[in-house]
């Protein structure tokens, strides 16, 4: 890869729910001394899509947990793209999952009170702050300025940051304390 030395790059793998074999992506990560970013695949809200639903993010907990013990065995850094439903998780697994695979409980995004610091500009000047397919706003230029496009999508992520992603959410520690949100907001974002 002529010319990938001199570029920032991260990989980016989904994990799937079939055993695969990691050897070629750890092997790249060494060589070009870049981390993996990875993830459960998400719904997108713009098509129909394979992804993981909250039960199959339960069932296949153990594929994190070995990506990131993997990961570490290959000596490469790893870190998980997306927030996770803490409730998933044991006391021991959230540390070994906090101290080496980067795991988060709550969206980066709006966090540091920026809702536009990830934004991505489409090829018709629409705007998007995830790639996750959160709501898209109108045409850049339609907007004063970048606190007004922060403006039009923090009342939208806020909204569904402090909607529980399931009933039970409401009796969960970790929801009451607002330490964990659910998961990826897209999650919630169908019946915001």
């Amino acid at each position: 890869m002529l010319g990938i030395e001199e570029k920032i790059i991260m990989l980016r793998y989904n994990l799937r729910k079939e055993p695969i074999d990691y050897a070629l992506l750890f092997d790249m990560a060494r060589e070009y001394s870049v981390s993996v970013r990875f993830g459960f695949t998400v719904p997108s809200l713009d098509f129909k899509n394979e992804h993981y639903s909250f039960a199959d993010m339960a069932a296949y907990k153990h594929q994190i947990i070995d990506f990131v013990r993997l990961a570490r065995l290959n000596s490469v850094k790893a870190h998980f793209s997306r927030p996770l439903p803490r409730c998933l998780f044991t006391e021991k697994e959230w540390g070994y999952l906090i101290s080496f695979g980067g795991a988060k409980s709550k969206c980066l995004l709006g966090c540091s009170g920026n809702y536009t610091s990830r934004a991505v500009v489409n090829p018709d000047l629409s705007v998007y702050v995830c790639y996750a397919a959160l709501s898209k706003a109108p045409a850049l230029f339609n907007f004063k300025d970048i606190n007004a496009l922060g403006r039009y999508f923090k009342d939208k992520v806020d909204i569904l940051r402090e909607k529980p992603l399931k009933g039970e959410c409401y009796s969960c520690r970790y929801y009451k304390e607002l330490s964990c949100q659910g998961g990826c907001l897209v999650y919630k974002y169908d019946s915001a």
